[in-house]
């Protein structure tokens, strides 16, 4: 009887004695995970919270000098999106948190879709990291454009990104910078969201119902993305132009836009800046007497100045 009681004892021994040198060995390995996972190095992310698909961009000479880029995809609600993002080799290289622009792009559903060197070109002019998101429903990504409506997620859960898995992000200044539609989606974002600090809108959509009789091209573009006309979802219209709560929005914004714009008239930021002008943080806004629907090379200076001044970086 005792031989036996002595063997149990010898087992149960053995065994605690087994299970504490696995777990020595698990946190030997997690301690090795935590060792190998580099903050600063965005190839590291694969796996890591929402980011999937990582894939490093080949830039030109010229930006390869100044940032790193890759495209990726992350959750935004519960579909999968791609988006690029464009680290500043010195925030690598210092390992130091940079601040951080969400660039909105414009067009809709496959129209107007994000190159491969667009985010890494704002970043090398700001010498801040630059997310943007290609939306649902384009370029491979799940789900379906809405033009402002659920897809105005996919702008927010960026910032849920830099705020909480982006090691490499500081978002205290953060700032967005869109055109077109993407002018429209900054707006939507920063009325909505209080971590946005400051909007730059480039040849932005302000009022949807206006754009929707001036352009016949866009009716049945807006039609199926929002699901009818203005006469008949006036809600939903409204909601989406910015112009009924320019009065609500606390952040300074910069507005660009040409006189001969034919995409979206100059009429609609001349009213935008009328709104804003008096508001705490006040409007600045440069008018192009030319026809271009974009953003100006010339512009990017005068971005940064704004940048700097509205929206200091914080050191």
């Amino acid at each position: 009887m005792i031989k036996k009681i002595l063997a149990l004892l010898l087992s149960l021994v053995l065994v605690c004695a087994f299970a504490a040198c696995k777990g020595k060995e698990q946190e030997g390995n997690n301690e090795s995970s935590k060792v190998q996972f580099d903050k600063y190095s965005f190839a590291d992310y694969h796996g890591e919270g929402s980011i999937k698909d990582i894939e490093k961009i080949a830039l030109s000479d010229e930006l390869s000098e100044k940032c790193e880029s890759y495209k990726f995809s992350y959750l935004s609600d519960d579909v999968r999106v791609k988006a690029y993002i464009s680290i500043p080799l010195e925030c690598i290289e210092s390992e130091t948190p940079y601040q951080c622009i969400i660039y909105n792009r414009g067009g809709n559903h496959n129209i107007g879709w994000l190159g491969d060197e667009d985010t890494a070109k704002i970043c090398s002019a700001t010498n801040r990291i630059v997310v943007a998101s290609q939306y649902r429903g384009a370029d491979g990504s799940e789900g379906t454009d809405e033009f402002g409506g659920k897809d105005l997620q996919d702008v927010i859960s960026l910032i849920d990104l830099c705020e909480n898995e982006f090691y490499f992000a500081d978002i205290t200044n953060l700032c967005m910078i869109g055109v077109s539609r993407g002018g429209m989606m900054s707006y939507l974002a920063a009325h909505k969201d209080e971590r946005v600090k400051g909007v730059v809108a480039v040849a932005a959509v302000t009022d949807l119902a206006d754009a929707y009789n001036a352009r016949e091209d866009m009716r049945d573009i807006l039609w199926e993305t929002i699901g009818g006309s203005p006469e008949e979802l006036p809600e939903e219209y409204a909601k989406r132009s910015a112009i009924n709560f320019a009065e609500e929005l606390d952040v300074p914004v910069f507005i660009i836009h040409d006189k001969g714009d034919g995409m979206v008239p100059v009429s609609q930021a001349r009213a935008m800046n009328e709104k804003l002008k008096d508001s705490k943080h006040g409007c600045s806004m440069i008018l192009h007497s030319d026809s271009i629907h974009g953003l100006h090379e010339e512009d990017i200076p005068s971005i940064v100045e704004w940048l700097d001044q509205a929206v200091p970086v914080i050191i």
